[in-house]
């Protein structure tokens, strides 16, 4: 076995090192042992044809493309500064024979290697049908994927290669300016023989069999004798592109940019039947793209297909994936695995001597690399601090949109991948992806808990069973002991008395009838109001109540137990709901907080008549808004709760039926931010001295 390897959450084992003779090594001393494309030997100067033109190839000639023919099959080993590398069959054809759009040849790049190993380990498990591959701008993903496609078909019988694009003028594109373009540039020992004009504009049919005449004759090694019966073409843009066909090899380009007429989903699904015989897996698939907007412009659709592709599952131990890779059940929902690189890893320009990425700052040896290839101007202005600062100089000088378009073209992370996709995000996106990250690595515990009542009728917690997990609160802070179930009475009036610690609003549903088919959920916050002796704990949610029950008594029970526990006052959404006489009828009206001062209109404030809830006014909810803008622009790092962060990337203002979460959230930023109201202070004092005259008299 050889030397095992982790790319992207995956083991792979790399061939046995043959021996060292076997290993290229450029004839050069070891710091001169970098990747070189060599030019085809001499021998080939002059080609020998017969009558027909067909080439006749020497002994030697022959020699020399069956050890090729082989490389492109098996993969490659050559020294790299002195270490023997490996690099697959596919990789090989790419950096020796192919030819890119603008006349230049591909670069060696660490990054490519990675992948064209990935994908390697991943066309030999039987289940899997393709990678969907997240990028960024200029990365050479789709120029790799057309030189696979036409190194698949032109060098396996019976193929047939399929491209589609975002839109057909870019699947032409891709056809005529890459892939025929490359294919016309091969060597002619690559070239099988085109039963088609060589520039057709659609396709080409590699299917012309020799005269039987001819049959021993030596003529191109990649022609059998009943010719190699392939095809290579494009489809236009819609969703049952290659329906009922067969593809040994479909490339599917920018899945992320399809449009909405055309749901990337649901187009996947249709292609991966073609690359499938019964339970056989008989093709396979690259779809490379980067991310359009969410909403409105196919990203959400490239979404669902990468979420559906994850085979990392939360409960796996990542050092025992090997294990898990062999058993059936472990295929992703659509066979599909992912694989993603951050734009400054492989980014242009920053790509060192020996292909690696310069990331960090670069050492000596690279500057000096980096100073004769692209000159000292250059090298001071823009590639002194690493591809990862220079990309985040470049993002500062940003803002909004225009930010939010720099780092969808240049994402550092699967999230920023998704997260600059919605330019129409009314939130700060950069900040969102950045907590996202966060609370991907850094997981905080949220306790899963039921009120209720105990039997001395103080409110208290406890764990939720299997059967209460639909409608549950979720945790992060408790109050100390001792500070819990605080109260005063104004009156008959019971009212909570620790309202200045925080507040609970709701954004309930209009009917009282549960269940999951009737439509929009409730969804409550609990809050701490900020506190700047303990700014990292307050000013933000510690706990969420999120669902239908089946009885809509179950909601506001919880609430007004939460509310009970925590001492703090709670608003609902002031809509036609039941939520007033379900707190009156229990004697905790005094729970219910009336209008935040805040939500009021400033001009109606002195005539207003404040309910219990909070106002579902013009000026109310766009004051909600603003305020909620203002916390995701300076306080989204005190966001515990995922659901937020997800909620808001897609969340309409202009809709807000649809957002229950963000609608209670802004509620609570409003409320949190609401002053704690203060007694009015007396007139008189409850007590009067008087100074005692006789004894001043005395005295004296």
């Amino acid at each position: 076995m050889g030397e095992i390897i982790e790319i992207y959450h995956t083991k792979i084992t790399l061939p046995n090192q043959p021996h060292i003779e076997e290993i290229e090594d450029w004839g050069v001393p070891k710091e001169e042992q970098y990747w070189r494309r060599k030019p085809l030997p001499k021998i080939f100067k002059v080609l020998e044809r017969d009558e027909d033109g067909n080439v006749v190839l020497t002994n030697e000639q022959e020699k020399f493309c069956n050890r090729e023919l082989e490389r492109i099959k098996k993969g490659f080993w050559f020294f790299l500064n002195g270490v023997a590398t490996y690099i697959t069959g596919r990789h090989y054809y790419y950096l020796q024979y192919w030819t890119l759009e603008n006349r230049k040849h591909p670069e060696y790049r660490d990054t490519s290697r990675r992948y064209y190993l990935y994908l390697e380990h991943w066309y030999n498990v039987y289940w899997c049908r393709g990678i969907i591959r997240g990028k960024s701008r200029r990365s050479g993903a789709s120029s790799e994927s057309s030189s696979n496609t036409t190194c698949h078909v032109t060098t396996t019988k019976n193929a047939r290669g399929g491209h589609v694009s975002k839109t057909s003028a870019d699947a032409r594109k891709m056809f005529i300016y890459r892939m025929q373009f490359g294919f016309r540039h091969l060597p002619f020992f690559l070239q099988p023989t085109l039963a088609n004009d060589k520039d057709s504009k659609s396709e080409l049919v590699f299917n012309v069999p020799l005269a039987k005449t001819k049959k021993t004759k030596k003529a191109q090694l990649i022609d059998e004798v009943e010719g190699l019966n392939s095809i290579l073409d494009y489809q236009p843009t819609a969703t049952n592109s290659y329906d009922s066909e067969r593809l040994t090899w479909a490339f599917i380009d920018e899945g992320g940019k399809f449009p909405t007429d055309v749901p990337f989903s649901q187009f996947v699904s249709i292609i991966l039947e073609t690359l499938t015989e019964g339970a056989e897996r008989t093709g396979f698939g690259e779809f490379p793209s980067t991310v359009n907007e969410l909403t409105k412009k196919g990203g959400a659709e490239f979404k669902k297909v990468w979420d559906d592709a994850d085979w990392i599952k939360d409960d796996i131990d990542i050092d025992e994936v090997d294990e898990v890779l062999d058993m059936d059940n472990e295929a992703t929902a659509n066979t599909l695995v992912r694989y993603y690189c951050p734009a400054y890893d492989g980014l242009a320009g920053f790509i060192g001597k020996y292909g690696e990425s310069i990331i960090e700052p670069p050492t000596e040896e690279q500057k000096k690399y980096l100073i004769e290839k692209y000159g000292e101007k250059k090298y001071d202005g823009q590639l002194k601090f690493g591809a990862k600062a220079y990309l985040e100089k470049r993002r500062s000088k940003l803002k909004g949109a225009a930010l939010e378009e720099e780092i969808r073209k240049y994402s550092f992370n699967e999230v920023e991948m998704f997260m600059a996709a919605n330019t129409d995000c009314v939130f700060n996106m950069h900040n969102i992806s950045r907590r996202e990250e966060y609370l991907k690595e850094h997981k905080i515990y949220k306790r899963s808990v039921i009120f209720y009542r105990d039997m001395d009728q103080k409110v208290k917690w406890r764990d939720v069973t299997n059967n209460e997990k639909s409608f549950h609160w979720k945790i992060t802070y408790f109050p100390p002991s001792g500070q819990d179930n605080k109260f005063k009475r104004d009156g008959r009036i019971t009212m909570p008395d620790r309202i200045e610690d925080g507040c609970i609003t709701v954004d309930s549903y209009s009917n009282s009838q549960g269940g999951r088919k009737y439509g929009s959920k409730a969804s409550a916050w609990i809050g701490r109001k900020f506190d700047v002796n303990d700014p990292y704990n307050t000013g933000k949610a510690i706990g969420h109540l999120y669902g239908r029950p089946q009885v809509k008594d179950e909601l506001h029970s919880q609430v007004m137990l939460a509310s009970e526990f925590y001492g703090y006052l709670t608003w609902y959404e002031h809509t036609a709901d039941d939520y007033e006489g379900y707190f009156r009828e229990r004697g905790k009206i005094g729970y219910l907080g009336k209008y935040p001062i805040s939500l009021i209109d400033p001009t109606k404030r002195e005539k207003a008549e404040r309910h219990r809830g909070t106002p579902i006014t013009p000026f109310s909810l766009t004051k909600q808004l603003d305020n909620g803008i203002a916390y995701f622009e300076n306080h989204c790092d005190l966001i515990d709760f995922e659901e937020v962060l997800t909620t808001a990337k897609v969340f309409d203002p202009y809709d807000r039926t649809a957002y229950d979460v963000i609608v209670s959230f802004l509620m609570l930023i409003s409320c949190l931010m609401e002053p704690t109201p203060k007694p009015t202070p007396m007139t008189t004092p409850l007590i009067k001295l008087y100074p005692n005259n006789s004894y001043v008299a005395k005295t004296n």
